[in-house]
């Protein structure tokens, strides 16, 4: 019923033949995200977004607040400090997002917080597609993987597109706020800079997996 009620314009599912939206935008934390025109940045403050991991904290570098956030890491100091960023903005927010987080912080969420919650696999890969929030989502060399199962069991959209996912160019688009937010950086953004690649891809290679075979639909 919580994400029911932020289907675009208060729409209800049948709207959209059983869907929340009739398209949903993925944002990532890729540099082109800078590149969009105004234009198209009206457009998106239309539709149901949904913002992977740091995005929120920074979407007014970009000027479109998403519907729902996404946060699947969970467990490091980083998603720690991530999550209790994300509780402070919310609060502060006159109609902040839902939030789809992974169980790991149902024992931290405030409780004026719009949340769902979801698992994740516990030994990393889980290549058994869910049909259920009971059971672990889809998880296959990155968090994007999860994201577009748990999608699916929403049914969110029948159309997505993926914004901001630049795993062929380095960097994020919030870059210029590290020192602002140091606490929201870490290691993997350092080694990805110093390689001159996505931290993401930085990440499948140290795991040994060839580029080609990252899996995002």
């Amino acid at each position: 019923e919580i994400v029911q009620e932020h289907g675009t314009h208060g729409e209800r599912l049948s709207r959209h033949e059983g869907f929340l939206h009739e398209e949903a935008i993925i944002f990532g934390s890729g540099p082109s995200l800078l590149e969009l025109s105004e234009k198209e940045r009206e457009h998106l403050r239309t539709q149901g977004t949904i913002g992977m991991n740091r995005y929120y904290v920074f979407d007014d570098l970009i000027g479109v607040s998403p519907t729902y956030v996404y946060l699947g890491d969970y467990g490091s100091k980083l998603g720690t400090q991530l999550f209790k960023t994300f509780c402070h903005k919310a609060g502060a927010s006159a109609r902040p997002p839902v939030f789809l987080l992974e169980a790991y912080y149902s024992l931290m969420a405030p409780p004026f917080m719009q949340t769902l919650y979801f698992h994740r696999p516990d030994g990393g890969t889980n290549l058994a597609w869910s049909r259920s929030l009971d059971e672990p989502l889809f998880n296959h060399r990155g968090s994007l993987t999860s994201l577009l199962n748990l999608c699916g069991i929403l049914r969110l959209a029948p159309h997505i597109r993926l914004l901001g996912v630049d795993l062929d160019r380095p960097g994020h688009f919030f870059d210029c706020r590290r020192e602002q937010f140091p606490q929201l950086f870490g290691k993997l953004d350092d080694e990805a800079n110093r390689k001159g690649g996505h931290s993401t891809m930085v990440y499948i290679k140290r795991m040994g997996a060839k580029p080609q075979e990252t899996v995002l639909t």
